[in-house]
């Protein structure tokens, strides 16, 4: 997945390994609030973290079962978003966070849009998966917006802040995504 410039001029790229301190940054200004959400928010306290993280996500992308790419604005990280592939099945699972200061701009839609079309149409899935606390709207209305179908909830699927939390599971299959694009 290439270089994007989303239409607010966010840019969407992979991480360098440089960047591990800005990573950093981004999510321990926002670790309350991202962490209510997302489970490895507590578990990535040290820039050294980040650093594996960015190394790995480097390595997945070249081996093609991970596709993480962040977003920036000048150097400033922003967000980001990934995907998970199970290979064998054609399977995504896509996740991502934004800094609360872009928030309602339409950036994460956007980004998640983007790598969505990547996942079908170069990488050739047939299906892509989205999973969000079953209270986290903000997440769940990125994948009502794009057309994703809620599957189901998965009972205490995720564990936030130490508390078993339900997870509201969508879904998008290949062909669907190709009559609503």
């Amino acid at each position: 997945m290439r270089t994007t410039t989303l239409s607010s001029g966010v840019v969407m790229r992979l991480f360098r390994t440089e960047e591990a301190p800005a990573l950093f940054a981004a999510v321990d200004a926002e670790r309350e609030r991202l962490g209510e959400w997302m489970p490895w928010v507590a578990h990535a306290t040290a820039i050294g973290a980040y650093s594996s993280f960015i190394k790995s996500a480097l390595r997945s992308d070249e081996e093609g079962t991970e596709f993480h790419r962040g977003l920036f604005v000048g150097d400033q990280v922003v967000g980001g978003c990934g995907a998970s592939v199970d290979l064998v099945n054609r399977v995504a699972e896509v996740g991502y966070w934004l800094s609360s200061s872009y928030e309602g701009r339409g950036v994460m839609t956007e980004a998640v849009r983007c790598l969505v079309g990547f996942l079908f149409d170069d990488y050739e899935v047939h299906r892509v998966v989205i999973r969000a606390a079953v209270g986290n709207g903000r997440s769940r209305a990125i994948a009502e917006r794009l057309g994703f179908t809620l599957e189901g909830i998965q009972r205490e699927s995720l564990i936030l802040d130490d508390v078993p939390t339900d997870a509201a599971v969508y879904s998008m299959l290949e062909q669907e995504w190709r009559r609503g694009s």
